[in-house]
């Protein structure tokens, strides 16, 4: 069986010689590459993605979709980097806020809130 296409996710997490000797390798076999990354390493980009500020926010929801509301859309806004619109950090930082919510116990919720 003969492959046309080369795909790799995570292409910059090559080395630039492994990136540069696989480019020439599909360049000399003429096989196809298509490639994902988090940023430009000078092959053509066929689709952008650059989540808006509402995307985050259904995607959050649909992620809370058996839980309680823990996180808000106030608080994807607030986190929300709008500089990089990369959607993966602010999931990482979103689910730390969700254990600390989640893991706090009554108790301490109360307290918190008599103390203010």
């Amino acid at each position: 069986m003969s492959c046309n296409q080369v795909i790799v996710d995570g292409f910059e997490q090559l080395s630039g010689w492994t990136r540069y000797r696989l480019k020439q390798f599909c360049r000399r076999t003429s096989k196809g590459l298509l490639v994902t990354t988090h940023r430009s390493l000078g092959l053509p980009n066929l689709l952008p993605m650059q989540p808006n500020l509402l995307t985050a926010q259904r995607i959050v929801a649909y992620l809370q979709r058996h839980h309680e509301q823990v996180i808000s859309d106030e608080d994807v806004r607030h986190y929300y980097p709008h500089d990089s619109h990369n959607l993966r950090e602010l999931l990482f930082a979103l689910y730390d806020l969700f254990e600390q919510r989640r893991l706090r116990s009554p108790r301490q919720e109360l307290y918190s809130l008599l103390s203010k």
